[in-house]
């Protein structure tokens, strides 16, 4: 605000404050409120990958929608003010002119969310919104009450009247600010819920095979090596990580076990997706394949069960690392067997080292 020499003419210049702070107030919630729609949404733990690449997504969509408007009250800010002369009122933007004291038939202040500004009422023609001064639509603002004071001299002077009322036009924009607050606050409570991968989250780079950590979990001791047989023993890598498989059959009646299959696989990840975040998806899959799966607690980081008659199968997850381990018998009380099952897939998963070499 700068007032000429002689006294004839004041002159309110833009703050570049108020740009940055309706930028704010767009690009924030742009930004957070797709984050929390998609935490609120999706199920499974939150996966910092894939929510990286949401922020990073949204932040472009918000960019793309707020950043050339804030750019051009930048430029324009520098360019134009409103000046009070004993004419009238120039202007500038949205309406740039002159306009007659004698013209003038109130000044009122309009509260928004995004600040406060004059509304200046003409006794023909379309109301006009100043473009400076402006103010803070929520904290005190001096500067503002020192420009509106300097501004009621003026209107006083010629003739206009300044309405002690304001208009408050907050509360549809409090409204929306509540519901987004309420957005963000729900995503915040489904989080928690939900659970949340981190980058420091430890993972493993090398796991065991499939038959030598049978082997090291005790196989021998809970089905005896002469009377079953080496039915399958293969190994795969590839972009995603790596599979390996072992599967027994039974050699001769005394077999206690009919089959035994076990399945070892490391989960790596890709853009969208963290090597935990894969296992957790392929671990969910196999729970939703079986009818009534039970959870077993204390077996890795999630572990279930389930069992008939002639079959139990055991899978639980411990970082970015699942086992699977499937046996089959004659029909007969399966709680040997699952007992069985639990105790090779807790030594396999205890073998497993994480944080041992760099993640993928």
């Amino acid at each position: 605000m700068t007032a000429a020499p002689n006294g004839e003419a004041l002159v309110f210049r833009w703050r570049r404050r108020r740009a940055v702070e309706s930028f704010v107030l767009q690009a924030v919630p742009a930004l957070l409120v797709p984050l929390a729609g998609g935490v609120i949404l999706g199920s499974g733990p939150v996966d910092y990958r894939f929510y990286g690449w949401l922020a990073e997504s949204a932040a472009t969509i918000a960019a793309v929608l707020t950043v050339p408007w804030f750019l051009l009250h930048l430029a324009l800010g520098r360019r134009v003010s409103v000046v009070l002369t004993p004419d009238g009122i120039q202007t500038g933007l949205p309406r740039p002119g002159l306009i007659r004291w004698s013209e003038v038939v109130s000044l009122r202040t309009v509260w928004r969310l995004a600040g406060r500004h004059v509304l200046l009422t003409r006794r023909s023609g379309p109301a006009v919104r100043l473009y400076t001064p402006r103010g803070s639509g929520w904290l005190p603002d001096r500067r503002f009450r020192r420009e509106l004071a300097e501004l009621r001299v003026w209107a006083d002077r010629y003739g206009a009247r300044i309405e002690q009322g304001s208009q408050d036009r907050r509360r549809t924009a409090a409204a929306v600010a509540v519901v987004i607050l309420a957005v963000l606050a729900t995503g915040g409570v489904r989080a928690a819920d939900r659970g949340v991968i981190w980058p420091s989250a430890p993972t493993a780079s090398l796991v065991p095979v499939a038959c030598p950590a049978l082997q090291a979990a005790g196989l021998d001791r809970l089905w005896p090596a002469d009377t079953r047989t080496l039915d399958r023993d293969e190994q795969d890598r590839h972009q995603l990580g790596e599979y390996s498989y072992c599967g027994w059959v039974r050699r001769g009646p005394d077999a206690p076990y009919i089959r035994l299959s076990a399945v070892v696989r490391r989960h790596d990840g890709f853009a969208m997706s963290s090597p935990i975040a894969m296992a957790v998806r392929s671990y969910t899959s196999e729970r939703a394949a079986e009818s009534s799966p039970e959870p077993v607690s204390a077996l890795g980081d999630e572990g279930f069960v389930s069992s008939a008659a002639d079959e139990v199968l055991v899978v639980a997850r411990r970082a970015n690392v699942t086992v699977s381990i499937d046996l089959v018998m004659e029909p007969r009380d399966p709680e040997e067997a699952e007992a069985a099952s639990r105790e090779l897939t807790a030594e396999i998963l205890a073998g497993i080292r994480l944080g041992d070499g760099p993640r993928r």
